[in-house]
């Protein structure tokens, strides 16, 4: 991609997620003594997008952004699509819209590349992301559907907020994992060395699977 230009699209970072899972702020999480944050913020800057901004429910969030130079705009609202809404009235009229959320620390500069080349050559069509023929984000909309999408108020609901859909899910990803390791290898997992990072709902229930399997965990 040519880079000497701005690009006509413009990069909301999304950063209002309260993250109550992780039982503090997981967008300042460190990892490797960085914000979790920062990640997604450094890599959106290799790209010269005519604007970047992040829409925040915190001010510890603001305070980053400052200290990064990206321009962060505060509010209260509740729903996920007020972040929307609110990122749209700040922003003037572009080609297009990037949406990415602020937990992607793995997002590579070349895939943001790859997305906005492929939304500049047909640009009345929504183009996100696929990995593996799963679609995710980051996602750009056209300039079409802007006033659409800030009149949308549609609720937001967090489901894993609830503890038992919660225990569930962990359940049922800790029995992935157990599926792809029995699939993936050539190892039988009694009396095998099994690694596991972390020691949230997934990690616990998976360390005990895998123990239950006579795996040293």
């Amino acid at each position: 991609m040519n880079t000497a230009h701005k690009l006509p699209i413009a990069c909301i970072i999304m950063a209002s997620g309260l993250g109550n899972r992780l039982g503090e702020n997981k967008l300042l999480y460190k990892i490797q003594n960085k914000p979790l944050l920062q990640y997604i913020l450094e890599t959106t800057a290799k790209l010269p997008f005519a604007e970047q901004i992040v829409v925040t429910r915190h001010q510890e969030v603001v305070g980053l952004c400052d200290k990064l130079k990206v321009k962060a705009i505060l509010h209260a609202e509740p729903y996920q699509s007020d972040t929307v809404r609110i990122a749209l009235e700040n922003l003037a009229e572009f080609t297009g819209y990037l949406f990415c959320t602020g937990d992607q620390p793995f997002l590579k500069a070349s895939s943001l590349e790859k997305l906005c080349a492929s939304f500049l050559e047909v640009p009345n069509f929504i183009h996100r992301t696929i990995f593996e023929n799963t679609p995710g984000n980051p996602v750009i909309f056209p300039a079409k559907f802007k006033e659409e999408l800030k009149k949308k108020k549609i609720p937001f609901y967090d489901y894993f907020e609830n503890e038992a859909l919660t225990l569930k899910n962990a359940a049922i990803t800790a029995e992935g994992a157990i599926s792809l390791a029995i699939d993936k290898t050539h190892i039988s997992l009694s009396d095998a060395d099994c690694l596991v990072f972390g020691y949230g709902r997934i990690a616990r229930l998976l360390s005990r699977m895998l123990l239950s399997f006579g795996a040293r965990v």
